[in-house]
């Protein structure tokens, strides 16, 4: 919505309707009166919404980038590394070396 805003410029309202939390079904009458409309949001929207783009290419690029065998996932707010099979294969070694590795 906020990519259409920022396209469709004055054409586009957002419609804001402040509902109680504690009341269980609105009445019409208050959403009628509560219901206000935000005009060129679009245009706040703009940066915003470059911004967003820039971060989206940016973390296409940083999950597309395989270090060594070792990958950064950003996926729906959370970051993971993901380790590649090949790694923890072939570099890793069993719990029977760990004592002496930690010596």
């Amino acid at each position: 919505q906020a990519k259409t805003a920022v396209k469709e410029g004055d054409k586009f309202l957002l419609c804001v309707v402040p509902i109680d939390g504690e009341q269980s079904e609105p009445e019409l009458d208050d959403v009628r009166a509560s219901m206000r409309f935000v005009a060129n949001i679009g245009a706040r929207l703009y940066s915003l919404c470059e911004d967003l783009d820039s971060f989206k290419e940016l973390r296409e690029d940083i999950t597309a980038a395989d270090t060594d065998g070792v990958q950064l996932e950003v996926e729906s707010g959370a970051a993971r590394v993901r380790v590649a099979n090949s790694v923890w294969e072939n570099e890793g070694f069993p719990l029977d070396d760990l004592r002496g590795r930690l010596k």
